[in-house]
């Protein structure tokens, strides 16, 4: 599957580290937007979606359901100034979770659209950061920084 994703939809494949920092385009609240990150060689599905007024962010671990938990992401949406960001953190979801159970369920990202706008710069467009992080057995572990 990654060879695929690495050949067919490489335009929206970040390979790395963990920690993804991009810019968003035209954003809109009723806009679908999608990437995929891949980390600690495991494939991470990154939706961020306008419905309702609201907007969602969420990381879907692409892989055996039961790996899934062995994952956290943070989301981050930043200023283009950098002074003002909202940030939420969580367990990543199996990519066979229903996008809507995980809205419904509170496991992901979720602000109302008038946040976002603010966030957003004079050409709607928004700055973010994805942080993949694997978790150990001790308790959480980051990706090797100490930050």
């Amino acid at each position: 599957m990654k060879d695929h994703l690495l050949n067919t939809h490489q335009n929206y494949i970040w390979e790395g580290t963990g920690e993804h920092i991009t810019k968003k385009n035209g954003i809109t609240s009723t806009g679908l937007y999608n990437e995929v990150i891949i980390a600690f060689g495991e494939i991470f599905y990154v939706q961020f979606k306008g419905q309702d007024k609201n907007y969602y962010g969420l990381v879907k671990y692409i892989g055996p359901k039961k790996h899934a938990k062995e994952y956290k992401s943070s989301i981050s949406i930043t200023s283009k100034d950098g002074i003002e960001m909202v940030s939420a953190c969580y367990v990543t979801s199996n990519y066979m979770e229903d996008t809507e159970d995980i809205i419904t369920d509170g496991k992901c990202l979720k602000l109302h659209f008038d946040v976002v706008r603010k966030l957003l710069d004079n050409d709607g467009n928004m700055y973010t950061k994805v942080k993949i992080s694997k978790l150990g057995s001790s308790g959480p572990a980051n990706d090797g920084d100490d930050t």
